[in-house]
């Protein structure tokens, strides 16, 4: 008998679930799927733009930029600080007080 139209038929309702199961998956993991990746690289990230700062800090200070040590805020993880703030924790001889922001 003729069975090939009944087997193309098949095939194509199988593909068609496969094909809406890959983008029930595809919409799950763009809107909650990349999560994960934030939370295992988010204290790196955070540990690396302190390190950076109080680099940055560092060479402010060795330089002698009185202005820009104790009166700039620098971005560190979304959160303005200056370099003078005790999380930092940069060692400094600059006298903060005698410097007119």
């Amino acid at each position: 008998m003729n069975d090939r139209g009944f087997d193309v038929a098949i095939t194509t309702i199988i593909l068609i679930i496969i094909g809406v199961a890959v983008l029930i998956g595809l919409v799950f993991f763009i809107k909650g799927g990349f999560s994960f990746f934030k939370t295992g690289t988010d204290p790196l990230l955070k540990t690396q733009s302190m390190e950076a700062s109080r680099q940055a800090c560092e060479l402010l200070c060795r330089s002698e930029n009185e202005r820009t040590f104790c009166c700039e805020p620098i971005d560190m993880n979304g959160e303005d600080i200056l370099c003078t703030d005790s999380k930092l924790d940069v060692k400094c001889n600059m006298d903060c007080s005698k410097v007119v922001c």
